[in-house]
């Protein structure tokens, strides 16, 4: 072979290592570019997976979502029955005030139980007149209808008895209507202060709805100052209770109505004791119910 042909033959295989070192290259570079492509998707990838990725309450939610109806309607009784005791506990500490009273009878009932209780103290106090036995079934039936407001009943009579022990009858059948006791307070039970004659009525009428006060004008003043708020028809201290409130007057003559004679008294007894711009809002409201007069009963001998 001479130079020529293996000059030829030496390029030739050049050429070809040549050759063959650049298919090298570029398969390396092939394959780092397919790596870098297949590194590149997982990335995106990965980066796909967090941004759809949700904060566990909207898993939560999502899940919530996804239940049953059988399950939501499960949770929701479940709360009802947790919600409805507590409920009725707070309306019953609160004595459903709204929707009920203290009276134990039927208007019609309670009624026909006056009247049939008043016609049997007819027979015992036989002298005294229909007007009194009307104003009475009058009071207790307007009272029991619509005890919004107290009810007071002032009985007048010039002898101890039959007063004391009518106004006890009363006092025990208003009780019946109301399914409750009643107070029986002698002047003596009053304190001085009005202050202290307040709270202690307060007390008293929250268990007891039925108050008999007897001997009114004995009372000392400072106690007859606290009957502005027991009698108050307006602004009560108590709405639903009933007064029977009594006054001996043993100088009263028919000339006058018992009703202005009642207010002649307290003016004597009240004035210069108390302001006397604050006399007549008392004497009205101590006489803003029924008032009547008992008369004497010669055959009667004790209750």
């Amino acid at each position: 072979m001479d130079n020529e042909e293996l000059f030829e033959h030496n390029s030739s295989s050049e050429n070809v290592n040549i050759e063959h070192k650049n298919n090298i290259k570029n398969r390396k570079h092939y394959l780092n570019q397919e790596e870098k492509e297949k590194f590149l998707k997982s990335q995106i990838k990965q980066e796909t997976k967090k941004s759809v990725k949700q904060p566990r309450h909207a898993e939560k939610e999502d899940k919530f979502q996804k239940a049953p109806t059988t399950v939501k309607i499960y949770k929701i009784l479940i709360l009802l029955a947790l919600f409805v005791p507590i409920l009725g506990i707070f309306m019953n500490q609160n004595k459903f005030s709204i929707f009920m009273s203290t009276v134990a009878m039927d208007p019609g009932s309670a009624k026909i139980y006056v009247r049939t209780k008043l016609n049997d103290l007819k027979l015992i106090y036989k002298n005294q007149e229909d007007d009194l036995w009307n104003e009475i079934l009058i009071s207790i039936h307007m009272f029991v209808t619509n005890p919004t407001r107290p009810s007071i009943i002032l009985l007048l009579g010039n002898e101890f008895q039959p007063l004391k022990c009518l106004a006890t009858s009363l006092g025990n059948i208003s009780s019946k209507v109301l399914d409750t006791d009643n107070v029986f307070l002698d002047p003596e039970n009053f304190d001085d202060n009005t202050g202290i004659v307040i709270k202690s009525m307060q007390s008293q009428v929250q268990y007891k709805k039925v108050i008999i006060v007897w001997d009114l004008l004995n009372i000392n003043v400072e106690a007859l100052k606290a009957f502005h708020n027991f009698c108050d028809t307006i602004n009560p201290l108590e709405k639903d209770v009933i007064y029977i409130i009594s006054m001996i007057a043993e100088n009263y003559e028919n000339k006058i109505t018992a009703i202005e004679f009642i207010e002649t008294e307290l003016w004597k007894k009240l004035s210069g004791k108390i302001k006397e711009d604050s006399i007549q809002p008392l004497i009205t409201r101590i006489t803003s119910g029924s008032v009547v007069f008992v008369n004497s009963e010669p055959t009667f001998t004790d209750c």
